[in-house]
Parts: structure tokens; C-alpha cells; sequence
């Protein structure tokens, strides 16, 4: 199986792309930390969806 390259996001970024997008939060993340991170989501069926970053 070939390798794929896969540059890792974090948490801030995944959620800067999603609001450019017109998607909204239902909680943010603190973008000036380095550390880990979580932010909610929700489908368009109002299920929340969690990103979760951990280290």
C-alpha cells in the first residue's frame, strides 16, 4: 500500500476553515494555546459533533 503524507491540523485550524466556511460553533477553542484542544459542531440535524485534539 503506497504511503500517503498527511499534514496533521490542529484544533485551531480545523475551526478557522470551518467558520470561513459559514459553519457555525456551538463552542470554540482557544486559538492562542498550544496545547491540546476541543471544539463543537453540529450536523444539520442538530447532533453535536465533537473535535477533540490531545497530545
Amino acid at each position: 500500500m503506497p504511503s500517503r503524507s498527511r499534514r496533521s491540523r490542529t484544533s485551531g485550524e480545523i475551526q478557522r476553515r470551518l467558520r470561513a466556511q459559514g459553519i457555525p460553533l456551538l463552542s470554540e477553542v482557544d486559538e492562542s494555546g498550544s496545547g491540546p484542544g476541543s471544539f463543537l459542531v453540529a450536523d444539520p440535524d442538530g447532533n453535536p459533533i465533537l473535535f477533540d485534539q490531545h497530545r
